[in-house]
């Protein structure tokens, strides 16, 4: 499996009937590029006014070395994610940095929740370099 961030473009009607153009960001867990666009334009379609044109804007291939989900919470957040190794065969220390995606209802509870991850089940010394909200709508998953 890929991950793939996709943008689309439609139009939305609201309360008062008003259509408004949208650009909402999917992060997509898919085979190829393809059927990350079918998955993406298949939740676009229930969302846009009937009708309205829907667009892919974007796509491209993302790694994220964890994505972790919570229900309850509203907004994805990306961290990075500091890793430190020691390399045995040159006797030096190794840094590494990685991309995590972490969903939770503020920046304060995703830090908490990633934090104790890291606590709990790093088996190197891990920090927190960077946190902030991105703009991802949804993560859409294969059915497993």
């Amino acid at each position: 499996m890929e991950l793939f961030e996709c943008k689309v473009r439609y139009k939305r009607q609201q309360d008062d009937g008003k259509l408004v153009p949208m650009n909402e960001l999917y992060l997509v867990e898919a085979v190829s590029f393809g059927e990350a666009e079918k998955m993406t334009l298949e939740v676009a379609a229930k969302l846009a006014f009937m009708g309205e044109e829907i667009n892919m804007a974007a796509i491209r291939k993302v790694k994220y070395a964890e994505i972790v989900p919570n229900p309850q919470g509203h907004y994805w957040y990306i961290a990075k994610v500091e890793m430190k190794t020691y390399d045995e065969a040159s006797g030096k220390e190794k840094l590494s940095v990685m991309s995590w995606l972490v969903q939770e209802a503020s920046m304060e509870e995703a830090y908490k929740k990633l934090s104790g991850i890291l606590e709990k089940d790093a088996t190197v010394e891990c920090s927190i370099k960077q946190l902030q909200e991105s703009k991802i709508m949804d993560v859409l998953r294969l059915a497993q």
